[in-house]
């Protein structure tokens, strides 16, 4: 009878410039998503002004 041992391999956690470029690009991902919102925000007005529709209908469209 033979025994298959196996072991748990997990993944190492990241170090070094691994880490850092991780970091980086979730940190650039949530700056452009808090942006890109920002921007919607502001101009909804604007937006819905131009179209005819009131604010409300235009933050529909954007949190939708």
């Amino acid at each position: 009878m033979s025994h298959n041992t196996t072991q748990n391999t997990f993944p190492q956690p990241l170090t070094g410039a691994a880490l850092i470029i991780g970091t980086l690009c979730l940190a650039m991902a949530n700056f452009l998503a808090i942006l890109d919102t920002t921007i919607a925000n502001v101009s909804v007005s604007n937006i819905a002004g131009s179209l005819g529709t009131s604010t409300s209908q235009g933050t529909y469209v954007i949190t939708s």
